[in-house]
């Protein structure tokens, strides 16, 4: 079996991505070219995958370095995904390949550590019981939760599911603003634009550069993305970003204007997507990181436990979100 680097001009990669099911929109290209960009001139292009014996693609490895580090620009990388319907032997063999690859690339990168997670709305990690298997491979155990909603349930039951001070501040919402959709595979640029200025009066500041954000347009015209607006007096004062993927939804990036402070903006926008997300068949919405107290290797502020409640409180289950991180020491520091 023969290891080989991903290029961007490789339209196997994302096939293969839409067929495996250890694999979500995180092992994309389109994700991948979007954290080279946010990373900047610190990041470089590690990615490989393996062919078998008639040449076609058996398994992926996403991979950047970002800094001293293989991570997805700070954050953790997805796993390493392989073909469907292959032999628990293969499945080892190709594994302890994968590792031992990444092993030897980060003793040829000056490599320090790497971040990895086991992704949690690819369909061999939803609904079954996982574990870390990243320990398997000496990486030490940083696992969080994250908050997913199951969107088969009925109308009804989601909308119980739901706090009851969320309730109110939704039929609130839903009385006092009008929304506008943008909707996937759509060419909304004057909405989309509309939502990257309420991201910057938000932050205060240009966070990130212009090229990201037309990747992040580029997902929504080619369907996996999707934005709902909020309006009041016919000006945008709200939005959310989510990532759309195979039948799963991410909650990517919520904005609203810091002079609406009073009004609950994202809760009329946030049952808005999860109706919009049931009604074209999604089956889970994952809203995100759930952080509790500090722990070792994870320290959130007051701020990251309130944003944490107030994902749970529009339902959903709190489930283990599995990371690992390898740390490959002062042998690997280049001179």
């Amino acid at each position: 079996m023969k290891i080989k680097k991903f290029l961007f001009d490789n339209s196997r990669w994302d096939r293969f991505c839409l067929e495996s099911n250890d694999c979500w929109f995180y092992h994309t290209s389109d994700w991948i070219r979007y954290t080279l960009e946010y990373g900047g001139e610190e990041s470089k292009l590690i990615s490989f995958f393996i062919e078998d014996g008639n040449n076609d693609i058996i398994a992926i490895c996403p991979l950047i370095r970002f800094k001293n580090k293989f991570v997805f620009s700070g954050s953790n990388g997805p796993n390493p995904a392989l073909r469907n319907g292959i032999s628990a032997d293969l499945s080892k063999k190709l594994l302890n390949q994968i590792f031992s690859e990444i092993d030897s690339l980060a003793s040829q990168e000056g490599i320090d550590e790497c971040l990895m997670s086991l992704t949690s709305l690819a369909k061999n990690h939803l609904g079954l019981f996982t574990y870390n298997y990243l320990m398997k491979y000496n990486f030490e155990n940083i696992s969080l939760n994250t908050q997913i909603i199951d969107l088969d349930k009925d109308e009804r039951t989601l909308w119980r599911d739901i706090k009851k001070s969320n309730r109110f501040e939704i039929k609130k919402g839903n009385n006092l603003f009008k929304f506008s959709i943008v909707k996937p595979l759509s060419y909304k640029s004057r909405e989309f634009e509309e939502f990257k200025k309420l991201h910057f009066l938000a932050a205060g500041r240009l966070t990130r550069s212009e090229k990201s954000w037309e990747i992040q347009y580029d997902w929504i015209t080619k369907g996996n993305g999707i934005v709902i607006l909020a309006y009041l007096d016919e000006k945008p004062i709200g939005g959310i970003y989510t990532i759309l993927y195979k039948d799963g939804g991410y909650y990517g990036i919520s904005a609203n204007h810091p002079d609406y402070e009073q009004y609950s903006i994202s809760h009329a926008i946030q049952w808005k997507m999860i109706k919009w997300l049931k009604g074209n068949r999604y089956k889970y919405y994952e809203l995100g990181i759930q952080q509790f107290s500090a722990q070792n290797y994870d320290h959130p502020t007051e701020k990251d436990i309130q944003i944490s409640l107030f994902k749970r409180h529009f339902g959903g289950k709190t489930i283990t979100f599995h990371r690992g991180i390898k740390k490959f020491g002062e042998k690997n520091k280049l001179i």
